[in-house]
């Protein structure tokens, strides 16, 4: 190699490592399990003077129009909901309109987290507003609902927007508790009334128990809990509101409405209030807890209200604390967990404390952080922010309750709790209140960092009573509350918050797979069988499929059962089956062909053809057919007379695949067929 050559390379072999230490250098930095202060202000306000309560003021821009300066004024108890294309939805709460007023807002918002801008479209900038209910059941984009906070809103499965009761504006400009329904259709930015009466403090209409009637109906309420089911049916429990008598306190009924009919069906609870009453009015229900872990149908949650809802992948409605009765009939705030089945109308109590402490408090028990633990557990809270992530887990922020010590404020702490295992771990946020501050109230203060910027040491302020949502990449997202802004002034927030969740303490849910044997050997024109296992990892609970590749001509596979599904750590078999021809070992050893001696008697007879001449070109004729007889007994007999040689056993490598979904995973064997 010239010394020209040796520059070359080493030349190509530097601007390879300088290659690679630039890629290094501009790689950006993750925001897994990190927050993002993503908008609005870092502080309350301006004139706090007095203690008197303060917030942000809106800045609504031009209606329908997207802007960079948009965004809601301060406020709490929200409604929120997420679009088919990922994008983040607001309406009401008690806060701050244009003008900086402060109470019921009735005005819808749109937030793209593409763009990061928010948009005004609909309703009024300023507080309020009486409901415009126009024609029960015809969609208008005239209509609103009034002015409102602590309203109940769903999802359904084609992405309309449902919102129920609240405690706000009727049509008449007076304002209590609830009971109208409305639909929201994002596409076309259109209300309709569905049902429910435009003036406040309804009764509710009960009718059968277990029975779907067209006049029946949840009375006037707010602070309820309510979920989606995986039929795209609502649901809706407790709150605080009246009952079938208009008596006001703490309902415990159960409700289901089917959009489809257009009809409530009251599925469990009572249709009056319960027999345990504060100071002697308010009263409610105490919870049937019956033994944890296993359903039953007279097991029901006590009444309660600011409770958390969640739907898991397999359609069970999940409720989480809130303020409310235990079983023995006192009352505070709660840290008990609760599963329901739709399919079975069952409830089961999953964990958390069944009888209020003789302590008076049940404090968080936190562990370590990032770890996961049996007997971890969220101190007694209500009014905190939920969602829930891609791998089918659930994730708590915040409320107001108590701290690891007993201390009861506006909690920071941050939550991932996994069904399949029924375990909590702390993964964020502080395990304490805090200090007392200015205004009595022990809370955290936020960390914003700079914004735009995801930071491990940003940190939402302690608060209660904020919005939340999911997005399509699955991040959350909070918005507001009730809490403390970065220089730990209380009052109403604006602030948006995002943040990425990347389980370090919970395995992704997945399996794994095995073959046993690894090897199999097959008589030709027989069948062989090997055991496939899948193990579920992280809780997962999919049906997993298979298939073959890689086999060799005329051999078949197959499997029973087809599908298997793991769960609850437990391994799920399938027996494979591998079936082969009779043909099947010969497949691969074709008789010897002519060709070679062919071409070798071609070009031994026109070696020199044309250079011949008379005797010499016929004696060398001759020499080339006792040449081709040679060559051909070289193969050995002739076809009817000849032997076949033995046949060799044929081995390949066959892969198994295991599909749920978008997981894939695979095992190999090696067949031998014989």
């Amino acid at each position: 190699m010239s010394k020209r050559d040796l520059l070359s390379v080493f030349l190509c072999v530097c601007l390879s490592v300088i290659a690679g230490i630039s890629n290094s250098a501009v790689a950006q930095t993750t925001a897994a399990n990190e927050w993002t202060w993503m908008g609005g202000s870092s502080t309350i306000g301006n004139d706090c003077s007095q203690g008197v309560f303060c917030g942000q003021p809106g800045v609504y821009g031009t209606l329908g129009t997207p802007g960079n300066g948009n965004v809601p004024g301060s406020r709490t108890n929200a409604s929120s909901w997420t679009d088919s294309s990922g994008n983040l939805w607001l309406f009401g709460g008690a806060g701050f309109d244009s003008k900086g007023n402060d109470f019921f807002l009735n005005d819808v918002w749109k937030f793209s987290p593409a763009s990061s801008e928010w948009t005004w479209m609909g309703g009024s900038n300023t507080t309020n507003q009486s409901g415009l209910y126009g024609t029960l059941g015809t969609p208008s984009e005239g209509n609103i609902p009034g002015a409102r906070d602590s309203a109940m809103n769903w999802t359904d499965s084609s992405g309309h927007f449902w919102l129920f009761g609240g405690w706000g504006m009727d049509g008449n400009g007076m304002y209590s508790a609830l009971n109208d329904l409305w639909e929201f259709n994002p596409s076309t930015n259109a209300w309709t009334w569905r049902g429910g009466t435009s003036t406040i403090n309804q009764p509710s209409i009960n009718g059968t128990l277990g029975t779907a009637g067209p006049g029946d109906v949840p009375g006037g309420l707010y602070s309820g809990t309510g979920w989606t089911d995986s039929n795209g049916r609502l649901w809706l429990l407790g709150g605080l509101g009246y009952d079938s008598k208009g008596n006001l306190g703490y309902p415990d009924e159960l409700w289901e409405f089917d959009p489809s009919a257009n009809e409530w069906t009251w599925n469990a609870g009572s249709s009056t209030l319960g027999s345990i009453c504060i100071n002697g009015m308010l009263c409610g229900g105490a919870g049937v807890y019956g033994t944890q872990g296993a359903p039953s149908p007279g097991n029901l949650p006590g009444s309660r209200t600011g409770a958390l809802s969640w739907t898991d992948g397999g359609g069970n409605l999940w409720l989480f604390f809130g303020d409310g009765y235990y079983t023995n009939g006192a009352s505070g705030d709660l840290n008990d967990i609760w599963q329901f089945n739709p399919s079975t109308s069952e409830w089961a109590w999953m964990g958390g404390s069944s009888e209020y402490p003789a302590s008076g408090s049940s404090p968080g028990v936190y562990g370590r952080l990032g770890l996961a633990s049996a007997i971890g557990l969220p101190g007694s809270r209500d009014s905190s922010s939920a969602w829930g992530d891609q791998n089918g887990h659930f994730w708590l922020f915040g409320g107001e309750g108590e701290d690891a010590q007993g201390f009861g404020g506006l909690l920071n702490d941050l939550w991932e709790f996994n069904p399949s295992t029924n375990e909590w771990a702390w993964v964020g946020g502080s395990s304490t209140v805090g200090k007392t501050n200015s205004n009595g109230r022990p809370g955290q203060p936020g960390v914003y960092g700079t914004l735009g910027t995801p930071a491990a040491g940003n940190l939402p302020g302690g608060r209660a009573w904020a919005s939340s949502w999911t997005d399509s990449n699955g991040h959350f997202w909070l918005f507001a509350g009730e809490g403390y802004d970065a220089n730990g002034n209380y009052g109403s927030l604006n602030d948006l918050w995002e943040y990425q969740p990347v389980s370090a303490v919970f395995p992704a849910p997945d399996f794994t797979v095995a073959i046993d044997p690894t090897s199999l050997s097959v008589q030709a024109g027989q069948s062989g069988t090997a055991t496939i296992t899948v193990q579920d990892v992280g809780g997962f609970a999919g049906n997993i499929s298979f298939s073959c590749s890689g086999l060799p001509a005329g051999v078949t596979c197959s499997f029973l059962p087809a599908t298997v599904t793991p769960s609850g750590g437990t391994a799920a078999s399938t027996t494979l089956t591998v079936a082969t021809s009779a043909t099947t070992a010969t497949l691969g050893h074709s008789p010897r062909p002519f060709l070679p001696e062919a071409a070798l008697a071609a070009l031994l007879c026109g070696f020199g053809w044309k250079r011949r001449r008379g005797m010499q070109w016929l004696m060398l004729l001759a020499v080339c057919f006792v040449g081709l007889g040679l060559l051909s007994g070289c193969g050995g007999s002739s076809a009817g007379t000849s032997t076949p040689p033995p046949v060799q056993p044929v081995t390949s490598t066959v892969t198994v695949t295991a599909t749920s979904g978008a997981l894939s995973h695979t095992a190999t064997f090696a067949l031998t067929v014989n």
